[in-house]
């Protein structure tokens, strides 16, 4: 299984390979030029009329999110979601993979308005839906009322009828549904509410004629001699688009072209058709990408001009997703864009305008951007990274390709790079980690990525010169007319700065995970501890972690290996910029390393960061901290409390001290035997990682609270001190068997009235673990199987009663998540997770 996914990033670049073999074995005879001149015998009036479908193809994708929010219950205005699902729809229809694309887009956009995750969840999922329900009626009843002949080079069916009548079935289906079940259809635990006949109908509506106006704008642009009906012609636009989501090539770029040129061209001239399919890739997917950028920097900038006036909330801490990586995917299109323009013939009077016509400039301007275009493709991946020498990079590339392309006469191309380029310069601060670009960890999606420009770029060279017959002296040949040469050389050109990029990371050397933290990893985080206003950075000393410091070791993050679950116990400790920047590295050596990265019981100050990282967040309980300036032990409701005080020092002869920690050793047999003594009635095994376990050094570390009875210690808790005085947390609590009833609870009131005398402004009564989970039809997956081993869990460990016994302080909730790379690795990393507290799979089943 392991290796089957592996391969699947590598779907896309053989389907695009395949598409583009078909292609070339059908239209070799063709030349680039015929198609050019094609695309400028379309009619102005074709071409606005083109336009005019466009707009209102986007129109209707727009009118669908806006069914989607009403479908979600929420009251957002239209003048408002057009707009976010215009951008959302441009980027993910040129980009593919919507679920990475558009789902991001939205969550920026949405939630902006005021969207939760739970809205969100259903606007994205009723979208598809509606996508998918508009291939399935509109498709099918174009494939069976008139199917259209498939070509030879794709040997599925003779024809689309038996496809379109089973996607006729499947949306006719749905509408059945819809029309007769109120119920939510379920799959284990997925839920999804049937949205109803009348909404259902919209769908249809809507998303048919999105398909119909965006099918018009390729059959509007075909010339006069073209033959082909519109309703023969819409079936073969859906077969091709099928073809293209299937394919998983961002835009279906190629095997779009491949299905559909290759049906009509039988009716036919070929380079008309394909001048109308490049011409129509330019303003369906192209033009409308540039105006959904612009739209996107509007609304980032209106954003930052609203945060501003908005200091201190918490939605004004969160940095966007999204700007990076729609940056980077743009940054890689230019690349791209550049290395395929290499790969085509000059035009002769490029660079006439200034004079710069001479052989010597026209090979070093053809050679270098084709060099540019290899170097902004690498450098997109280190954009989406968030790294600082990436940014930097991608500007003087930038810059460097606009200008080659200026004094190439190139205008169109100069402007779009410029253009990116204004887009990359405000966005600076979005790109803070000071990582080099070896450094940056790349998946096998990214590597296909790469493989498949290269490979694109040199289908392409064959296919512009296919007339010209090889020989070794072609690499030699210098001028002015020598455009096969002169590409084949930039091709070569680009793989060296591939391949010189592959070989300085490979000879990077590589970073082994660390071991677990030596005595002079504790000393040094023991130093940073003291200093946190967190309580539980105090679990670092306990000596089943591993450490990443930073170069100065002013900063650190522990976590522990469990299988592949690498997993970082709270957020990192130290400056700000710094644990940033631990984060990141983290996320790089679980990468480098084939592991789950995950952060557990992380509060709300830092999940933007997680986000940033690529990560999904989970709610995994509450943590419970009573604010110590208003807790009081008067009032009718203190009077249990009160009770319990009065019942343990005055009839039980109970007392209370706190322990220095040079007194803590003297004490520390007595301490063994009553941990030892609590471990046995309770039929249990001493917990770690996220829970602290009785080690004689971690403890002579802490003051200690006890409970004494006629001069005996019965009950103990060691003692976490933040810095600043910021909160106290007790941590290891013990009793003696023969303890009287209440002694906790006791030892709770006393250490909470200490804390309060001695100044601290929080008492930290810690994590409630799976409290406060939704468990409803709308409810994440994680949440509902979270509430479900809340409430029937207590074999394992007693959650409920844990967080009554807490509540008895009336304290402050506050929820903890996990932050993992989405819901499919949630189960893998709570194992490892569980394995890591308990000990191992045997700590697991016992308290």
């Amino acid at each position: 299984m392991k290796f089957w996914r592996k391969l699947l990033p590598l779907v896309g670049p053989l389907a695009l390979s395949a598409a583009l073999f078909i292609l070339y074995r059908e239209v070799q005879s063709l030349h680039p030029r015929d198609i050019l001149a094609a695309v400028r015998a379309v009619s102005s009036d074709k071409v606005l009329t083109a336009i005019g479908f466009t707009a209102l193809s986007y129109l209707m994708l727009g009118l669908s999110d806006l069914l989607a929010v009403r479908y979600a219950g929420l009251d957002l205005p239209a003048r408002k979601v057009i707009p976010a699902a215009f951008t959302a729809f441009a980027f993910s229809n040129s980009a593919g993979n919507p679920i990475l694309t558009a789902t991001p887009l939205r969550f920026r956009l949405y939630s902006s308005m005021g969207a939760d995750a739970d809205g969100l969840a259903r606007i994205v999922t009723f979208g598809y839906l509606t996508t998918w329900i508009g291939i399935f009626i509109a498709g099918g009843a174009a494939f069976v009322w008139d199917a259209p002949p498939l070509p030879a080079s794709i040997p599925l069916f003779e024809t689309a009828r038996i496809p379109g009548a089973l996607f006729l079935a499947i949306g006719l289906a749905w509408i059945a549904i819809a029309s007769v079940r109120s119920t939510p259809i379920r799959f284990r635990s997925w839920s999804f509410p049937v949205p109803g006949l009348r909404l259902s109908l919209a769908q249809v509506v809507v998303s048919a004629a999105d398909w119909i106006a965006s099918a018009l704008v390729l059959w509007v642009l075909l010339p006069d001699d073209i033959r082909i009906a519109f309703v023969p012609f819409l079936g073969v636009f859906f077969l091709g688009q099928v073809f293209g989501i299937a394919s998983q090539v961002p835009g279906g770029f190629g095997v779009f072209e491949t299905v559909v040129g290759l049906s009509i061209t039988t009716t036919g001239n070929a380079p008309a058709v394909f001048g109308s399919l490049l011409l129509f890739r330019f303003i369906y997917y192209v033009f409308p990408l540039i105006g959904a950028t612009a739209l996107l920097g509007l609304h980032e900038y209106s954003r930052r001009k609203e945060v501003i006036g908005r200091v201190g909330r918490q939605l004004g801490d969160w940095v966007s997703e999204a700007v990076p990586q729609v940056l980077g995917f743009l940054v890689f299109a230019a690349g791209a864009f550049l290395l395929l323009s290499g790969s085509l013939p000059s035009v002769q009077w490029h660079a006439r305008l200034f004079g710069l016509s001479n052989a010597p400039f026209v090979e070093i301007s053809h050679f270098a951007g084709s060099i540019l275009g290899m170097g902004l493709i690498l450098l997109a991946r280190g954009l989406q990274r968030r790294a600082d020498s990436a940014w930097t990079g991608a500007l003087v590339l930038l810059a460097t390709g606009t200008l080659v392309t200026l004094l190439r006469s190139q205008f169109a191309h100069a402007a779009l790079l410029a253009l990116l380029l204004l887009l990359l310069l405000p966005s600076r601060r979005q790109f803070y980690r000071p990582t080099a670009l070896t450094a940056v960890s790349w998946t096998p999606g990214w590597i296909a990525l790469v493989l498949t420009s290269l490979l694109g770029a040199a289908i392409v060279l064959l296919f512009s010169f296919r007339r010209l017959e090889y020989s070794g002296d072609l690499w030699w040949r210098f001028a002015l007319n020598e455009e096969a040469p002169r590409a084949m050389r930039a091709i070569v050109g680009a793989s060296v700065v591939a391949s010189a990029f592959t070989i300085a990371r490979l000879l990077r050397p590589n970073t082994p995970p660390p071991p677990l933290g030596t005595a002079e990893d504790i000393e040094a985080a023991w130093k940073i501890v003291q200093a946190s206003p967190d309580s539980s950075a105090h679990l670092a000393l306990l000596g089943d972690k591993r450490f990443l410091f930073n170069d100065e070791r002013t900063a650190f993050l522990m976590y522990g290996v469990r299988g592949r679950a690498w997993v970082a116990m709270g957020d990192p400790q130290g400056p700000l910029v710094e644990r940033t920047e631990l984060a990141w590295k983290f996320r790089e050596l679980v990468d480098r390393n084939g592991g789950i990265p995950a952060f557990y019981e992380v509060g709300a100050t830092n999940l933007g960061l997680y986000v940033d990282l690529g990560l999904t967040l989970h709610s995994i309980g509450e943590s419970a901290r009573v604010p110590l300036a208003t807790f009081s032990m008067q009032g009718g409701d203190r009077a249990a409390l009160r009770k319990t005080l009065r019942r343990l020092e005055e009839r039980e002869g109970c007392s209370f001290a706190v322990l220095a920690p040079e007194e803590v050793l003297s004490v520390m047999p007595r301490l063994r035997a009553i941990s030892d003594d609590w471990l046995t009635e309770k039929k249990g095994k001493e917990k770690s990682f996220s829970l602290g376990s009785f080690r004689e050094d971690y403890l002579a570390r802490f003051p200690v609270g006890i409970v004494k009875r006629n001069d005996e210690i019965i009950a103990f808790a060691d003692l976490w001190q933040s810095g600043g005085k910021a909160e106290l947390s007790p941590d290891l609590m013990r009793y003696a068997s023969n303890a009287p009833d209440s002694t906790m609870e006791y030892l709770f009131i006393r250490l909470i009235l200490w804390a309060q005398e001695q100044g601290y402004a929080w008492f930290n009564l810690g994590m409630a673990p799976l409290s406060g989970l939704e468990n409803h039809d709308l409810a994440p997956i994680s949440h509902r199987v979270g509430d479900l081993v809340y409430r029937h869990g207590e074999a394992f460990y007693n959650f409920q009663g844990l967080r009554r016994y807490k509540q008895k302080f009336d304290p402050v909730w506050e929820s903890r998540y996990i932050a993992c790379p989405g819901s499919f690795a949630l189960p893998r990393v709570l194992l490892g997770v569980t394995a890591l507290v308990g000990g191992g799979i045997q700590g697991v089943i016992r308290k």
